[in-house]
Formats: C-alpha cells, structure tokens, sequence
C-alpha cells in the first residue's frame, strides 16, 4: 500500500515510447498530486471488494526524510531542469541563453544545454562534413563527365539557388528549422543538380551533333521539360499532406516536407528557364572568345 501511494504522487510508467536513442517513459499519476496535503491524500477514495475506502483508512501517510540523490556528468554535480519547447527548438534555445545571459552565478556553478539541443549541434556537424566531402566529391564527378568549367561552374551555382526555394517555404509556412529540414536542403541539391545535368547534357550533344547554341538548348528544353515537370509533380503530391502536417506523426517531418516542396517548385522553373538562359548567354560568349582566338595572327 505504501508504494500505491507512493505511484500516484510520483507517477507509475506503464510504457514506453522510442524516441531516437532515448526512450521516453509513459507514465501517469494523481492530477496536481506533489500539491496536496497529507490530508486531501489521505481523503482519496480507493476502491476496494467492500466499495470505496479513503486511503486514509487502508494506509498510514506522512512524510520521511530519504538521502539525496545527486547526479554526477563528467565527475561534477549536475542538477537536470527539463522542458520540452512548445516552438522551434533552436529559437526556444536562444531564448533561453538570452534570459540566462544576464544570470550571476558563485563559483564553480554553469549552465550548458544538453537533451536534444546538444545532439542536434553533434549532428549539424557531421552533416557539415558530409557535406563537404560529397561537394568535393561531385566537382570531381562533373569536371571528368563535362569538358571545361562553363558546365560545371553553371552546376555549382545550383547549389545555392536551390537553397533559395526551401528557405522561401520555410518563411512563408512559418515551419522551424530542424534536423530533418537540414537533410531536406541537402536533397533539394541533389534534385536540383540532377534536372540541369540532364538538360544541359542533352544541350552539349546537340552541339556535338552540329547544332547552333541556339537550336542545341531549345531541343533540350523541348525534350526534358516534360520529364522534369512531371517529377516534380509527382513529388510535390507525395509530399504535400506531410507538408500541411496531416495525418499523426506528420509533425517531425513536416520541415523536411516543406522544404523539399518548395524546393521542387523552384527547382523546376529554374531548371527550365534560369539554367539554359544562363547556358546560352556564357556559351556564346565562350565562342566569340574562342572564334577570336583562331583568327588572332
């Protein structure tokens, strides 16, 4: 009996729930139940085989003094404070290093977050290096696939147009930045490369063909519009209820959705009227150079 009462002040788990490495417990308890007097506890009707009983009668309640428990982190005393934001995690944790800012403290005493806020800094770190060396990795893809640096430095300007599109539809959905929304922006890339490689690529066979600039880019974008279009479409549909956040469980995802939507939107009208005018304006150009250096004496 003294552990029943003990359960409805403190709480009994029943389950638990995974959450990335840490599970979190699912428990329940008296409403407000820390508040309450030895006497309102006492008062708690209970049901037993003789009907309802104040646990007063069936237990004795009163309060004990029990040794502290004190938790270490890397051989220092730590006091855990826990909360869970109700708005986006890294403009939550600002705000909390701006009230804590002006906080004096004794000798010996900080304040570092930790949970979530910390893991999300580890990851961002690795995603930074991942991302370095897949870019490393895919100048080099691009200088062996394309003669010169016209097509390649075309490419390489993808990357921050396509980061255009799904900070757009971060503002304007008013969706925090997370995690998932980070690895949204890395994929947005990925497409975004993918569209102008195969349209570009089509534009420099056509000139290898014996075409002009002019008729080699306008057979391009003849020929992959319509797959490029149609991709996205289909992508945007797929991602479109976890964007509004709909269904259960949308909500972790919901920044990556969004970001990938707008992305794709972007992507797409870039891909068929940025790129290919920006093609065609340096290629000539490149031409003209090349055309003056052959009659140069």
């Amino acid at each position: 009996m003294f552990y029943w009462a003990l359960s409805i002040i403190d709480g009994k788990i029943l389950s638990r729930v995974p959450e990335g490495n840490v599970p979190l417990d699912l428990y329940i308890r008296l409403a407000d139940a820390p508040q309450r007097s030895i006497a309102q506890l006492g008062a708690l009707p209970i049901r037993t085989p003789r009907g309802w009983t104040p646990l007063g009668q069936l237990a004795t309640l009163q309060l004990v003094q029990t040794p502290n428990q004190i938790r270490h982190i890397a051989g220092a005393r730590a006091l855990d404070i826990l909360a869970t934001p109700t708005g986006p995690l890294g403009s939550t944790e600002a705000a909390a290093r701006r009230a804590l800012a002006g906080l004096q403290l004794a000798a010996g005493y900080r304040i570092a977050f930790g949970g979530l806020a910390a893991e999300l800094e580890q990851a961002a770190i690795g995603l930074l290096l991942a991302t370095l060396a897949a870019f490393a990795i895919m100048v080099g893809i691009l200088l062996l696939q394309f003669d010169g640096l016209l097509i390649p430095g075309i490419l390489m300007l993808e990357i921050p147009l396509a980061l255009t599109g799904g900070t757009v539809a971060l503002v304007l959905s008013g969706v925090g930045l997370n995690a998932t929304g980070m690895i949204g922006f890395l994929t947005l890339v990925g497409i975004g490369l993918r569209h102008s490689i195969v349209l570009l690529d089509r534009a420099r066979s056509n000139e290898n063909a014996g075409m002009s600039v002019e008729e080699a880019v306008r057979e391009a974008i003849q020929v992959r519009f319509r797959p490029i279009v149609l991709t996205a479409v289909t992508a945007i549909l797929g991602m479109l209820p976890t964007a509004l956040g709909l269904g259960a469980g949308a909500a972790p995802e919901q920044g990556l959705a969004v970001v990938i939507l707008g992305g794709l939107v972007w992507s797409a009208l870039r891909s068929t009227n940025l790129i290919p005018a920006l093609y065609l304006y340096w290629r000539r150009k490149q031409l003209v150079r090349q055309a003056s250096a052959e009659q140069a004496p």
